[in-house]
């Protein structure tokens, strides 16, 4: 009886934080009114030459994909964070539905990939905000 209203209470002061309890595997970034909840991998995913690669989750009410309307899905999107020159690189991307079934996915070859300059007040530049200083130590 103890652990169960101890979880309520733990969901409860979560929520009036403002913050997710999603899984100790992802760290909480903020909120973006475009992308809903972001969250970052705890550990990144590999060092290259470039920066460091880096799923970054998104936690939305709904999107469109192919036609299709998903309630709560969540969008995975692999990274590469350069964060000395503050810019990012999309590497792949993967969406779940509600019953985490995988809906849409695309992995970007690498002459095909772009690195995108983090536009001021953008959720580009609120992901190299935070998560640099995780990771580029």
């Amino acid at each position: 009886m103890r652990t169960f209203v101890f979880i309520i209470l733990i969901s409860i002061t979560s929520t009036i934080s403002g913050q997710s309890l999603y899984s100790p595997d992802w760290i909480f970034l903020g909120n973006s009114k475009n992308v809903g909840e972001i969250y970052c991998k705890a550990q990144y995913h590999a060092r290259t030459n470039e920066g460091f690669k880096e799923w970054v989750k998104f936690k939305k009410k709904t999107q469109i994909l192919k036609g299709v309307l998903y309630k709560n899905p969540e969008l995975n999107y692999l990274y590469i964070f350069d964060c000395e020159n503050k810019r990012i690189k999309l590497c792949q991307f993967v969406m779940y539905n509600d019953k985490n079934e995988v809906v849409g996915s695309i992995v970007i070859t690498d002459y095909e990939q772009t690195w995108e300059d983090a536009v001021p007040e953008s959720v580009a530049e609120l992901m190299l905000k935070k998560v640099c200083p995780i990771f580029n130590q």
